[in-house]
């Protein structure tokens, strides 16, 4: 049901657009451009949202080693 949605969305906009992006300039079709930069967006968030996760794991793997009783 996505596939089919994005595909519709994809075929809905294929105005052309200029893209200038450092330096490099081009045009490309709306629908594509948008759907790359939504999906880059995806991967930033997945990363910071990772390393947040590894972040918390390791304060808490070490705030556990401080509050056990030795042996």
């Amino acid at each position: 049901m996505l596939l089919v949605l994005l595909i519709v969305f994809i075929a809905q906009n294929q105005v052309t657009v200029p893209l200038r992006y450092f330096g490099l300039d081009g045009t490309v079709n709306l629908g594509l451009a948008l759907l790359v930069a939504a999906v880059a967006g995806g991967f930033v968030v997945a990363a910071v949202g990772g390393a947040r996760i590894l972040q918390l794991r390791a304060q808490a793997r070490g705030a556990g080693r401080k509050t056990r009783r030795p042996r």
